[in-house]
């Protein structure tokens, strides 16, 4: 097999801009451990190349697959090391599909690796990896003579294992190793010319290694996640289009679909304000489903922009949304709801004109929202402005970072644990409550927008910007969302901070 690499502009928009298509897979992976272990990752990868084969179809240049999406994380139900892969070094320039002899460690990798040269495509698979060590040789190897990561690969056109990365922020996976690689491992230049950055799921909640390539000047970011929906700030449409539009860059993300466990969400957001998504949030669907779509990102001057609308899924109207084409039943939404005591909050009085309430929390955080009551409904509607900065905790406390979140919520009630609480009622058609803008001045430059319905749909941001304004003088920064249009009865309109330097300062013991 002879496969020649050539830099190729898919197509060229303007001086220094490229476009390209890209593809994501949300896939409910088969898991059974009846047949073993090999059998779970054949059955999985046959069904990534099948669906590689229809991105083909629709010019895709690379396509990207979910966290545990070819394992599954049914871990517990059998031997996990025979769910492993032996990863060549990237350096190395395997072309695994050549090779002549493989073991159960690296079979399924060649039959992808073999899939990528056919396809002539870019496959992103995050699988676990296999790594013997000697503990009479290193000191820190287990006694069991291995480690495991959670880790993506990227195989080019040709088959070729272009890069790997390590998950370095893992999420309650016993018994995986954290990666300690440099941010570098994690990125990679495709043959149309442009350069990605990889992270694996909970890795988007911190600086390394997206938010430290971003700054190093790569726009483009592909993501592997198995993300579980948390409200009201962390749902995965929210989290996704948020950090896409904060950073300005395109995210292609991928998740594992398992809607019993809060697991649903995939998409190709664009990074620039005004443009449209691309991304499926399905509380009904099981199975697969593959989204395709075209960006195009300014390779001179970092700045990215969707250009085109998706070739596949496409509907009418501002984002483009597969969703479920009926009210999902309460039984079949599943969410983790944060605890928003510890937030400041105020309820909204109502205002049959344009009204400005203030709320202020730590740090000097300080949150405005512009509103009004129209007084159009019979129902009496309950909105709070929250304000908090701080440490949060996640994974039931095992994790904890910094935030300073501005939010404008929908309640049930008064009271504040009420807010975002979806499960069971019925969207209305219909609200009295107008959004004009939400702000705050936040003390670290990174801000990520999402303005939420309550039928749990993203907001076009047709309807609403997202401007953010340094101050010179020091690290902070006023983010604003400005609502232009009315829209569907709002959920949520949240500025989302991370201070990922207070980090350091809480892990370190220095408050």
């Amino acid at each position: 097999m002879l496969c020649v690499r050539l830099l190729l502009l898919v197509a060229v928009v303007g001086t220094d801009e490229v476009q390209y298509t890209g593809a994501v897979l949300e896939h409910e992976p088969y898991s059974s451990w009846e047949a073993g272990g090999t059998a779970i990752l054949q059955e999985n990868a046959r069904i990534f190349l099948e669906h590689a084969a229809l991105a083909k179809q629709q010019g895709a240049d690379i396509i990207v697959f979910p966290e545990y999406g070819l394992t599954s994380n049914n871990l517990e139900g059998g031997d996990v090391l025979s769910l492993a892969q032996v990863v060549p070094h990237p350096a190395d320039q395997v072309v695994l599909c050549l090779l002549n002899k493989t073991s159960s460690h690296t079979q399924v990798l060649r039959e992808l690796s073999c899939g990528a040269a056919q396809l002539k495509l870019y496959l992103i698979v995050d699988l676990i990896e296999l790594v013997h060590c000697s503990p009479n040789q290193i000191l820190d190897c287990p006694d069991v003579g291995y480690y495991l990561y959670n880790t993506q690969v990227v195989l080019d056109r040709c088959g070729t294992l272009v890069a790997r990365y390590r998950k370095k922020h893992l999420f309650l996976e016993a018994g995986i190793t954290a990666g300690d690689e440099s941010d570098a491992t994690a990125v990679f230049t495709t043959d149309f010319g442009v350069t990605f950055t990889l992270q694996i799921c909970f890795d988007i909640l911190y600086e390394s290694p997206g938010v430290a390539n971003v700054e190093g000047g790569v726009r483009d970011v592909v993501m592997s996640t198995a993300w579980m929906d948390e409200l009201p700030f962390l749902t995965a449409p929210q989290m996704f289009r948020g950090w896409s539009a904060g950073l300005g860059v395109n995210l292609l993300v991928a998740n594992y679909h398992n809607t019993r466990k809060g697991m649903q969400g995939s998409g190709l957001f664009p990074g620039a304000s005004g443009q449209l998504s691309s991304y499926t949030y399905d509380h009904h669907h099981s199975g697969s489903t593959l989204l395709v779509a075209s960006l195009a990102t300014n390779t001179s001057t970092g700045h990215s922009t969707r250009v085109s609308r998706s070739r596949k899924d496409l509907f009418e109207g501002g984002e483009q949304h597969r969703g479920a084409q009926q009210k999902p039943q309460p039984q079949e939404m599943v969410f983790k709801h944060e605890d928003l005591s510890r937030y400041n909050h105020l309820l909204l009085e109502e205002a049959a004109s344009p009204i400005t309430a203030s709320l202020c929390h730590n740090d000097g955080l300080c949150c405005s929202v512009t509103y009004t009551f129209l007084g159009n409904t019979s129902t009496t509607e309950h909105y709070m402005l929250l304000a908090y900065s701080g440490l949060v905790e996640k994974g039931g406390g095992v994790y904890s970072m910094y935030t300073q979140v501005c939010s404008v919520v929908f309640c049930l009630s008064d009271e504040v644990n009420s807010c975002a609480r979806v499960e069971g009622e019925d969207p209305p058609l219909a609200s009295s409550f107008l959004l004009q803008e939400v702000s705050g001045m936040f003390e670290d430059l990174h801000v990520f927008p999402s303005v939420m319905s309550r039928d749990l749909t993203l907001v076009s941001e047709q309807l609403w910007n997202f401007d953010s304004i340094p101050l010179s003088s020091s690290n902070q920064q006023e983010a604003i969302i400005h609502v232009k249009k009315e829209t569907d009865p709002l959920l949520s309109a949240t500025l989302m901070g991370r201070w990922y330097q207070r980090d350091l300062v809480y892990h370190s013991g220095l408050r």
